[in-house]
């Protein structure tokens, strides 16, 4: 009988033991509760409301955006690219037809033949050298034309020699082919 008196006891002991931890525990989830309040308070008595924190997030969104734009144009590869591409090979085939149709004639013929203007793309071609036309992308003036004309003109009576002059074998020239990267 003694012995289940103190089991009783000790059952009891326990028991308000775990009453008292409990009541602490609750006060200080209590405290904590109300500390968090007064702190959340504080913040919210800073100024800082509902409408501000939209815009701010707004400003972020634009910003955003402004940044992503900067990213896609930097990333986008350069279409111009093709175009000048295209305008190369146009060139290209414009000289080898030119070089094609001097082959044909005779040297005398050869020789008015190379140095005759041609247009091609926006460029004038004389005597091989491709001279720009206009930096533009209208069709070139009449005083454009004269210029061009003749500042290849003159450039070619410098570069071709002469009927009268001994003229050698002209140094090999290297191809150039369309699908190789320049």
């Amino acid at each position: 009988r003694n012995l289940e008196q103190a089991h009783g006891t000790l059952l009891n002991l326990q028991q308000t033991r775990l009453a008292v931890e409990t009541a602490q525990s609750q006060v200080h989830v209590t405290r904590v509760l109300s500390e968090t309040a007064t702190a959340l308070q504080q913040l919210n008595t800073t100024g800082v409301t509902v409408e501000q924190i939209d815009d701010l997030k707004d400003d972020m969104a634009e910003e955003y955006e402004h940044l992503q734009t900067i990213h896609d144009s930097l990333t986008q590869p350069n279409n111009g690219a093709a175009d000048d591409e295209s305008l190369l090979l146009k060139e290209l085939e414009a000289m080898m037809i030119q070089d094609d149709d001097a082959a044909a004639d005779d040297d005398d013929n050869k020789e008015s033949t190379s140095l005759a203007p041609t247009t091609v793309g926006g460029a004038s071609i004389i005597g091989g050298v491709v001279l720009p036309l206009s930096s533009s992308n209208e069709h070139p003036s009449a005083e454009e034309e004269r210029q061009s004309a003749s500042t290849a003109t003159s450039f070619a009576n410098e570069v071709v020699p002469t009927p009268d002059a001994d003229v050698g074998t002209p140094p090999p020239q290297e191809e150039i082919k369309p699908d190789e990267p320049l």
